[in-house]
């Protein structure tokens, strides 16, 4: 297996918001993770299961990883402490490992989303990934069966190099 390729996102209440970036990544060729941390609340715990299980697929037809590790952690979702300190925290832990990491903010609450995006200035983040669904009607529908011509995959990270 190649170097260690994290990816960190919180867990929403539409598991496709979940994997269809992962899915996205590696279709694209864009970043193929290897570790999943799935940050999820009390109400999204089932959400965050099955997302797992379909990560684990995703990573063995389309990145030949047979067992990624995969850490589904539980956040208040109330408790913006922990919602913008534990993504900081896996950050540094995974970089100071030598990793190479990743961010999606495609699923989660806009404050979730946030603490990523704020997450994501540390030394060491190298994606931060968005996948836009111009049409909301294929919120739920498998990355496959989404038409590109609805969906835009974007390394926010990518886009505003040089600018800031």
């Amino acid at each position: 297996m190649e170097g260690r390729k994290v990816w960190v996102t919180f867990v929403g209440e539409s598991p496709p918001a979940v994997y269809n970036p992962v899915w996205a990544a590696f279709k694209k060729g864009m970043f193929t993770p290897n570790v999943f941390y799935l940050l999820h609340t009390e109400k999204t715990e089932e959400n965050a299961k099955k997302v797992a299980e379909v990560i684990k697929r995703i990573c063995k037809e389309y990145g030949d990883i047979e067992e990624p590790e995969i850490f589904m952690e539980l956040v208040g979702e109330e408790d913006f402490n922990a919602i913008f300190r534990r993504p900081v925290e896996i950050i540094k832990e995974e970089v100071e490992r030598g990793a190479e990491v990743a961010i999606d903010i495609t699923p989660g609450r806009k404050y979730m989303s946030a603490a990523l995006l704020i997450a994501a200035k540390i030394p060491g983040v190298k994606h931060a990934f968005y996948l836009h669904l111009k049409d909301m009607s294929f919120r739920d529908v498998d990355y496959p069966q989404i038409p590109m011509k609805v969906q835009e995959f974007h390394d926010l990270l990518k886009i505003v190099e040089g600018m800031l």
